[in-house]
């Protein structure tokens, strides 16, 4: 009975990376250049900020980022994304971010076949979908905690910048000094 989990479990996996693999490279043959090079140039920035070696996960990330920049363009709002993600100090572009969330969506897939009774169809519907919602909920708390942060710093931001321009400096030497002398 387990064998037969792990080879549906398997031949989904399968399925499931032949139907990206050729959704790739259908896009990249049928693709335009100006997509293309959008493509290029984002990935290009987003590496080149991160001067280290790009790790395993990181390449498997980016086979899905062809594909996830049509269905971001279509079905998403980028700039709303983009917003989420500098919130919270995610750096990767939209296409990287619903990449993790379809990987994550497809594991979850797969230990759900491991785990579950194949009569059961509601876990093997949940779990995946949890799987691809957990990412924006992490997201969500972590811009929770940086907010709560920014607020409780607030205050003592306030008090220093009064005390600058009491000093005699004019507020936009003030916030620089601030920020300087704040940011290791």
């Amino acid at each position: 009975h387990c064998e037969v989990k792990m080879e549906i479990a398997a031949q989904t996996i399968i399925f499931f990376a032949i139907l990206v693999f050729v959704a790739n490279l259908l896009n990249m043959l049928l693709g335009s250049y100006e997509l293309k090079t959008a493509i290029q140039r984002r990935l290009k920035v987003d590496t080149q900020s991160n001067k280290k070696r790009q790790t395993l996960f990181v390449n498997i990330i980016n086979l899905f980022v062809p594909l996830n920049h049509m269905l971001i363009n279509r079905f998403f709002k980028r700039e709303r994304m983009e917003g989420k993600l500098f919130a919270g100090r995610l750096f990767m572009v939209p296409e990287q971010f619903l990449a993790i969330k379809q990987i994550l969506s497809f594991v979850f897939l797969f230990l759900t076949f491991m785990l579950v009774k194949s009569g059961d169809i509601v876990p093997l519907l949940a779990f995946p979908l949890f799987g691809f919602f957990s990412p924006d909920i992490w997201l969500n708390i972590k811009i929770k905690q940086r907010k709560a942060a920014v607020v409780r710093s607030l205050p003592d931001v306030v008090d220093l910048l009064s005390l600058c321009v009491d000093a005699g400096l004019d507020f936009i030497a003030s916030t620089r000094w601030i920020v300087e002398k704040s940011i290791p």
